[in-house]
């Protein structure tokens, strides 16, 4: 094999567009098109690593607890104008009485005669010029059960005011 003259060299690089023999010109090759579009799978990465990091090295503080200012005298609910509805015990052994529970009998356990009796008593309340409905639950009650009883008399007389009652320490 013979090595070719400078000018053989340079009319085969004319025509194949190689500067040598077997390697292309380099302002010749083509350029790699750019991607327009973000590559996400790195950034997804990079988010779950931070949300460990931050996930392993907070710390959680479930001793403290919020102390709530004592309550203050507000304008008292007359009842004249309410009807009341006393709720005590706690998860299945709730009894619920009309009016104050003082020496009362408490309503069925079945929810729809309770429910019905309410929205009786708040009815009849209504008709008697009671538009405010007192309820006097339990520190133990769930509020579940308040809300219920909240629905009960919605149902019988729309646009009822409802009080809540505390019981002040003694």
């Amino acid at each position: 094999m013979s090595i070719p003259s400078q000018h053989q060299h340079d009319a085969f690089a004319a025509e194949t567009g190689d500067d040598f023999v077997g390697m292309p010109d380099i302002s010749q090759r083509k350029k790699p098109k750019s991607d327009s579009e973000i590559e996400i799978a790195p950034l997804i990465d990079i988010v779950f690593l931070l949300l460990i990091f931050f996930l392993v090295t907070s710390t959680l503080d479930r001793q403290s607890s919020i102390d709530l200012p004592m309550t203050e005298y507000g304008v008292a609910v007359s009842e004249r104008n309410a009807t009341t509805i006393s709720i005590e015990g706690q998860g299945a052994n709730i009894r619920i009485y009309l009016g104050d529970n003082i020496g009362g009998d408490p309503l069925p356990d079945l929810t729809e005669p309770q429910e019905a009796a309410i929205a009786q008593a708040v009815e009849a309340g209504y008709l008697e010029g009671k538009t405010s409905l007192v309820i006097k639950a339990d520190r133990d009650v769930h509020t579940g059960e308040i809300a219920r009883i909240i629905r009960a008399a919605n149902q019988a007389v729309d646009g009822l005011n409802v009080y809540m009652v505390t019981v002040e320490d003694r």
